[in-house]
């Protein structure tokens, strides 16, 4: 993929997690539950320097987000750029997530910030509200 001043990115897969999810089974009422996974996978681009706190505030962000829609999505995606690059001047991060539920199409969210956490999170509330809208709309029909 291209970036905004056409320069080609170079993504590389850093981290997949496997996140187990408890969701209910279907067809069954009450409290019984079935443990369901859910992946997570945490690309960069080179500017971005990976860690295991970065992936565990990925994993707590996303997990906070769509956790409980877990039963219903096999993956969630998350691209990490710096969108300055190797330019000088003020750190301006941008977190992509794509949710992929099972059967539809992906769901795909950006937020921008100054600062790798506040990216996460601000994309992690967005792709929470684009997924619970989407579950939403085919509760109702």
């Amino acid at each position: 993929s291209r970036d905004r001043r056409g320069i080609r990115a170079k993504w590389r897969p850093w981290y997949t997690l496997q996140v187990r999810a408890l969701a209910p089974r279907s067809g069954v009422s009450g409290v019984a539950a079935s443990l369901t996974t859910m992946q997570i996978e945490i690309n960069t681009d080179n500017n971005i320097k990976a860690s295991e706190g970065l992936a565990e505030h990925v994993r707590n962000s996303v997990t906070k987000a769509v956790g409980r829609f877990g039963d219903r999505l096999t993956r969630v995606v998350v691209h990490l750029s710096d969108e300055n690059g190797e330019k000088k001047g003020p750190l301006e991060t941008k977190c992509v997530m794509e949710a992929r539920p099972r059967g539809l199409q992906p769901l795909a969210v950006t937020h921008t910030a100054d600062n790798m956490h506040m990216a996460v999170v601000g994309a992690a509330e967005r792709l929470h509200n684009i997924v619970a809208n989407q579950f939403g709309k085919l509760e109702r029909h």
